[in-house]
């Protein structure tokens, strides 16, 4: 495993490097940025990263001054996270939990992070309230989920010949009666993704629940929804391990900088959906 080698590493080195594992998968390089823009002072605040054993780029928080709390169903992750943390010296605990029944206090932390997390949770209703019981009023929520009004850019695949769309996309893909369906049914089975959501439908969730939706923003749209299509659907190419994973660390590595500069372009709607909420006060509440 790659960790026992990075832990071999000189601590200021991979506290160096901490931080910029993000850019090995352009999708967190661009939700870190969001993070970092919506969140920039960290310093002194507690922070709950809900599935980071899922999602693990923002190991690097304790760095900045805050207290980290991970929690997630997966034990091995944690166990990888923990001897990041205590090899650096850093202020992280790590927990073992159920996300929509979590074994934490009433309004404790000032930040939660869930990045990538609620579309595979199976009550993402229950998930939410248990964020909003365990932040202190005024405190943040910083969500990013999978999006059900994406524009698919390879859609004019669907107009080339079967043999065509067979030599360069995944089998299941091309046999599908739609390229947008065959990509989503790929990614629901190799993600286990539940569900997607709708930017209204989400937002007008979080204020029911006593959010204020302080900022969103999609992303994966235009050059990165194209670099993620084409990733996932390219056929020979397993993105989770092997050479297919070093190809897209690559790709990741080399594409993050233009899509950083150009904003991930436009106000299209992509594959990701953000959004930075704030708890309202109980008396404002009720």
């Amino acid at each position: 495993m790659l960790i026992k080698y990075f832990l071999q590493l000189p601590p200021p080195l991979v506290g160096w490097l901490l931080p910029r594992l993000n850019y090995l998968n352009f999708m967190r390089g661009l939700e870190k940025r969001m993070f970092s823009e919506w969140v920039r002072e960290v310093e002194g605040l507690r922070i709950l990263d809900v599935g980071c054993g899922q999602v693990a780029y923002f190991s690097y928080l304790p760095q900045e001054g805050a207290h980290l709390v991970g929690i997630d169903q997966e034990l091995s992750p944690l166990a990888i996270l923990g001897k990041v943390a205590r090899y650096l010296g850093l202020e992280s605990d790590f927990l073992v939990g159920d996300i929509a029944h979590t074994p934490l206090s009433d309004e404790t932390f000032d930040l939660v992070i869930c990045n990538c997390t609620l579309e595979h949770v199976v009550d993402d209703g229950r998930a939410l309230q248990e964020m909003r019981r365990v932040l202190k009023p005024k405190g943040l929520l910083f969500l990013t989920v999978d999006c059900e009004e994406r524009e698919l850019v390879l859609s004019f695949a669907d107009k080339l010949p079967r043999r065509c769309r067979l030599l360069f996309l995944k089998k299941e893909i091309a046999e599908s009666s739609s390229i947008d369906k065959g990509l989503r049914r790929y990614l629901d089975q190799v993600y286990h993704i539940r569900r997607r959501y709708r930017r209204k439908e989400l937002a007008s969730r979080l204020e029911e629940m006593g959010f204020q939706i302080l900022h969103y923003r999609y992303y994966l749209t235009g050059i990165g929804a194209f670099l993620y299509e084409a990733l996932n659907s390219l056929r020979g190419l397993n993105t989770e391990k092997g050479i297919g994973r070093g190809i897209y660390m690559l790709t990741s590595l080399l594409s993050y900088p233009p899509l950083a500069v150009l904003g991930d372009v436009s106000q299209r709607r992509g594959h990701g959906l953000g959004l930075l909420a704030r708890k309202r006060p109980l008396e404002v509440y009720e």
